[in-house]
């Protein structure tokens, strides 16, 4: 349920323009988990599939149906509740000068059931988490020039975590500050329009799996990650018939506090040094046949730390894609292929090198639209 309230008016020569709005989400979830299974070391570049896990054996020899010790064995419920109240201003000062402000406060209520012994324990309440927070944002764009302008933001933000600590207690909100500022430009009679912006982002009490748990039940605070980057971007056309889409980004992250020793001072997983995209889109409309469109496109990732101490890391990858668009009255047909030299790369980690995302192979797609 998300209810909003626009508003504009004016005082002088300064525009007004609000947005009151108010949301509330409750999500109910049970989670059941009992094996008594190890999983096999993978090699994510030289994976071999089809090998069956490695039972465990019985903590009972005298019983083969119990649960091995160490197992993953536990029932959770999970009730969460979450409230917001916000508003948002933007002021226009003049023609060129722009401000926007907002304020949004949170309510949450999280009620947990938690029990280890499935087969001879109850459910036990957890003591619930609840919080309330404050949180804002604000910014400002000013035209320097008709077609150039500088433009700066600042906000941060709060959200709860599901999971549990070994202790049976709840892990701290998620807290993130981002700050960004740059320029941005029309140019060529407004057919194309770029941007250049650095920023730094903060994200404290960030979650990760207890390295301790071999059942992965519980998780532990890895805690403070920074990421500042450099990033530029541009759409619109180079000429009449060909369209453009692309950017790039440089990034650096560090895990800034933290209670692991070895974690301190390195990278945070799944961050690439450098990624970069671009995409071309050209119609035919004028010398071939009307309404077809070819599309093409290339998608760099560079190499990225696989976990919070970087003993392993993903390798960078190119990802190639293509694509045909045709439009014939209300109807739109396209035909698109991912990854056409059918690459084999990873799209990220969970900060284990067996727990490993691979990216699609070759997909090829066809898709029907029609508008009434």
């Amino acid at each position: 349920m998300k209810p909003e309230l626009l508003l504009e008016f004016d005082t002088g020569p300064v525009k007004h323009h609000g947005l009151l709005g108010f949301n509330y989400l409750i999500t109910y979830t049970e989670t059941l988990s009992q094996d008594g299974f190890d999983l096999r070391p993978i090699d994510f570049r030289h994976p071999v599939y089809g090998l069956p896990p490695i039972k465990r054996p019985p903590a009972d020899p005298s019983d083969p149906t119990s649960i091995p010790a160490g197992a993953r064995d536990f029932r959770l419920s999970e009730e969460l509740e979450e409230y917001g109240v916000y508003y948002q201003h933007k002021l226009d000062i003049s023609e060129r000068v722009h401000l926007l402000g907002g304020v949004r406060y949170d309510w949450y209520e999280d009620d947990i059931a938690f029990t280890r012994n499935v087969r001879t324990s109850p459910l036990d309440p957890v003591e619930g988490f609840s919080d309330q927070n404050l949180s804002w944002r604000a910014g400002a764009v000013v035209d320097v020039l008709s077609n150039v302008s500088l433009f700066a933001g600042y906000s941060n933000s709060f959200q709860p975590q599901s999971g549990l600590l070994s202790n049976g207690s709840f892990p701290d909100a998620l807290e993130a500050t981002s700050f960004e500022a740059g320029l941005k430009g029309s140019f060529f009679n407004n057919r194309l329009q770029a941007s250049l912006s650095v920023y730094e982002t903060e994200r404290k009490n960030l979650l990760e799996s207890d390295p301790t748990d071999p059942t992965f039940t519980f998780v532990v605070p890895l805690g403070t990650v920074r990421v500042r980057g450099l990033e530029y971007e541009m759409t619109g056309k180079i000429t009449e018939d060909l369209d453009i889409q692309g950017g790039i980004a440089f990034m650096d992250s560090e895990i800034t506090e933290t209670l692991d020793p070895l974690t301190k001072g390195k990278e945070f997983y799944n961050v690439p040094n450098t990624q970069a995209g671009l995409r071309l889109r050209y119609d035919t409309s004028r010398w071939l046949l009307k309404g077809l469109s070819l599309g093409a496109g290339v998608i760099y990732v560079g190499e990225r730390a696989g976990d919070a101490t970087n003993s392993f890391a993903l390798p960078d990858y190119w990802r190639f894609d293509a694509g045909l668009y045709y439009q014939w009255r209300n109807w739109n047909f396209k035909l698109t292929c991912q990854n056409v030299t059918d690459e084999t790369y990873y799209l990220a980690t969970q900060g284990f090198a067996d727990i490993v995302q691979p990216g699609a192979p070759r997909i090829v797609t066809f898709g029907v639209e029609v508008k009434f």
